[in-house]
């Protein structure tokens, strides 16, 4: 198997790095993604924008396009670079959302 890092750290000190961003940049904040915690954490029944990290799991784009449409966040933003599973994220978005816009 190819190594394709850039780097010749032993891949347990790369995963203890990668796990420590995880848990730092992954804090849930809100037990869940509704208009009342919103309100009960933040003061605010909705928020500007629901950011979405393209990469995520399956799971992670539909919990964030239900929320999205429940009206939790006026706007759904998914990031990140494009890459090889950009275009069938885009065709499972669009085909489960018409409405949303799924065009760069």
């Amino acid at each position: 198997m190819q190594n394709h890092t850039k780097t010749n750290l032993p891949l347990q000190l790369l995963a203890d790095a990668a796990n420590t961003l995880t848990r730092f940049l992954g804090v849930r904040d809100l037990p869940k993604l509704s208009h009342k915690t919103l309100q009960s954490k933040y003061g605010i029944e909705q928020a500007d924008v629901l950011i979405l990290f393209g990469g995520t799991i399956p799971f992670g784009g539909d919990v964030a396009a239900a929320a999205w449409r429940r009206g939790v966040a006026r706007h759904l933003m998914i990031v990140g670079g494009v890459g090889h599973t950009t275009q069938s994220l885009r065709a499972k978005f669009k085909a489960r959302f018409p409405d949303m816009d799924t065009e760069p």
